[in-house]
């Protein structure tokens, strides 16, 4: 559970970092230009983030059973994240470089990846389950 509370740490300090980022960026874009507009969504949208990390480490540092459930969302939007981005690099490469059997490598690659993970995060499932039934209190008839 360490790591996966620093990697939620990460995850929120980078946003936090994209929200000081893009907020100096609106101060110093000339008013109604298309990089304030574009700073102004990206800030939004970092905040956003931020807020979801900062949910998902409160979550997994009390081990809500939510928070597990969210882990398997996460780990579905990453696949997705990944192939999305290394598909659209794959479709630009020539003919000559077969870039049929680059695109299955990486849905291959990327789905075992994501298997690793939902196996491991499949094992933790105990954790969260527990500590919210433990949790709970008995009734007081």
């Amino acid at each position: 559970m360490r790591v996966l509370k620093i990697i939620c740490l990460f995850f929120l300090a980078t946003s936090a970092v994209s929200i000081v980022e893009g907020t100096l960026r609106i101060h110093s874009s000339p008013a109604a230009s298309t990089a304030l507009r574009d700073s102004v969504y990206g800030t939004i949208m970092s905040i956003i983030v931020a807020v979801v990390w900062a949910s998902v480490f409160f979550g997994v540092r009390e081990k809500t059973p939510i928070a597990w459930k969210l882990g398997w969302g996460v780990i579905v939007v990453a696949l997705l994240a990944f192939l999305l981005t290394a598909l659209s690099h794959t479709l630009a490469l020539p003919d000559a470089d077969h870039p049929l059997v680059v695109s299955a490598a990486v849905v291959v690659v990327g789905c075992a990846a994501t298997g690793y993970w939902g196996f491991w995060w499949n094992r933790q499932k105990r954790d969260f389950l527990t500590r919210a039934s433990s949790d709970r209190k008995p009734d007081s008839w």
